[in-house]
């Protein structure tokens, strides 16, 4: 029978990873796409980056948002988190520093998770050349929950 996680678990887990799906809503449609994320502990929200497309579009128009996690080991074990939260774009003065702290992050997860010499890393480090601007935001978190089995 599945059990809750206590919200400590959740952000315990949201610490780990730097994967994530982000759940956003365009007109009246749902959609879901995958994202590189970092948890912020000290302003509890999420760093996230795009170029301009039809994710930021939307989330423009309507900020309420969702980012879920999982892991799935099989029909008996695995563990879900969902966040609920709010977009909100990041001035393009503060862009280099949350890039930085959003690659610095990645990279530490990285180390940790003894994978130093990934492609990973060397494709996260060039997340500034990408085509076009990016366009650096967070999601403020309003509600964590999260449940498991296993």
């Amino acid at each position: 029978m599945p059990k809750y996680l206590s919200k400590v678990e959740c952000l315990k887990e949201i610490k780990r990873e730097y994967v994530a799906k982000l759940g956003y809503i365009s007109k009246e449609s749902p959609f879901i796409v995958p994202i590189t994320y970092f948890y912020d502990e000290k302003e509890n929200s999420i760093i996230a980056f795009s170029t301009f497309g039809h994710k930021i579009e939307s989330m423009r128009e309507k900020a309420a948002v969702c980012l879920y996690l999982d892991k799935i080991v099989s029909v008996k074990e695995w563990k879900t988190i969902l966040i609920h939260g709010e977009y909100e774009e990041l001035d393009k003065i503060d862009h280099e520093f949350y890039l930085e702290k959003l690659g610095q992050g990645v990279k530490d997860i990285l180390n940790i998770k003894d994978q130093k010499n990934t492609r990973e890393m060397e494709e996260f480090s060039n997340v500034k050349f990408l085509k076009g601007d990016p366009i650096v935001f967070q999601i403020k978190i309003w509600d964590i929950t999260g449940r498991f089995m296993g």
